[in-house]
């Protein structure tokens, strides 16, 4: 599974990159027998490569080594710009600077730390700008950055311990230093969290918006799980609602095929899905039967047994797929 999820990771960067002619529909349509989907196979079933190998199947996306240095390029400028900066926050990324740099190094130190940062520059910008940005591709080196932001954080006491004594001569230096604890560590609570924290208490469960909790999907995934005996099969567009519905198995997860109805049924059949659930946040990755959230007329071989409409935005239809 994750050889496959490199390779398909390399052809779904060259098309969101604008490096090949596909689309990325390609990825979500079924092929020619509707027995597969290249997104289940890369993330679900883990038979992606098995597939490309057989007799006469061609990979969605031809790459080559000009695209891998685009992307690479692309990618490097997103790490060094913003990647580390969204992943760290940019008070930790100055404590880590300080940490490093705050005193000079003796030998022992300055071998040490070209270590490390051989495993920073490796991990950073040559290994995720070849793969994919993301936030938690940074974190297995989190510990080493916070051991510097540490560092960083004891320059700032001494600096802000000796600013104090020399200010006020009438200080303590055990004062100066508490004084100083309380306001670096103050500040930080302030630049690091503070913002985060704003996101929180202004974050709505019942938003619309794409990228928010699809809280709709965890309502229909209680109501199968109230309803339906067994662990149930669930095709669907993200994959909340199996989590709540009771099916935990990843590789029992189904997309939504970008095709027309009859061959996702068909499909629905060959993997053995007992439900089809279709969510107006996002009703654009499944557009060829996104009629069915306002149709009145229930095509055969569905039977609609739950709906979810308040708020309409985020209106939500539980079919039950009917067996041939």
């Amino acid at each position: 599974t994750i050889s496959a999820k490199g390779k398909a990771n390399q052809e779904f960067e060259a098309v969101t990159h604008g490096l090949a002619n596909q689309s990325f529909v390609s990825f979500r349509s079924l092929n020619n027998d509707n027995t597969s989907v290249p997104i289940d196979e890369i993330y679900h079933i883990g038979s992606y490569l098995r597939s490309e190998k057989k007799a006469n199947a061609k990979a969605v996306v031809h790459l080559n080594l000009k695209i891998l240095l685009r992307k690479y390029v692309e990618n490097f400028y997103k790490v060094s710009a913003f990647g580390m900066n969204h992943a760290l926050t940019s008070a930790i990324l100055i404590l880590m600077v300080l940490g490093l740099f705050g005193k000079a190094w003796d030998k022992d130190r300055f071998y040490r730390e070209l270590y490390l940062i051989a495993f920073i520059v490796f991990f950073w910008f040559i290994l995720i700008p070849l793969f994919h940005v993301n936030d938690r591709y940074f974190m297995p080196l989190f510990p080493i950055c916070f051991i510097w932001a540490a560092e960083g954080y004891l320059f700032f006491i001494h600096w802000a311990e000796n600013t104090l004594l020399a200010i006020r001569q009438s200080l303590k230096k055990y004062q100066a230093n508490r004084i100083s604890v309380a306001l670096i560590i103050g500040l930080l609570l302030i630049v690091v969290f503070l913002p985060q924290l704003g996101k929180i208490v202004k974050r709505s469960p019942w938003s619309p918006d794409y990228y928010a909790d699809p809280i709709e999907q965890k309502i229909a995934g209680q109501w199968i799980r109230n309803h339906f005996q067994g662990k149930p099969i669930i095709m669907s567009r993200g994959h909340t609602v199996d989590l709540y519905a009771g099916n935990y198995r990843i590789e029992e997860t189904v997309t939504i095929p970008r095709n027309e109805l009859s061959r996702v049924l068909e499909y629905a059949r060959y993997r053995g899905v007992d439900f089809l659930v279709l969510n107006k946040r996002y009703e654009k990755n499944f557009a060829e039967i996104a009629y069915l959230l306002d149709s009145e007329k229930i095509p055969s071989g569905l039977q609609l047994v739950y709906t979810f409409q308040d708020p309409p935005e985020l209106k939500t239809l539980v079919f039950r797929v009917l067996k041939n």
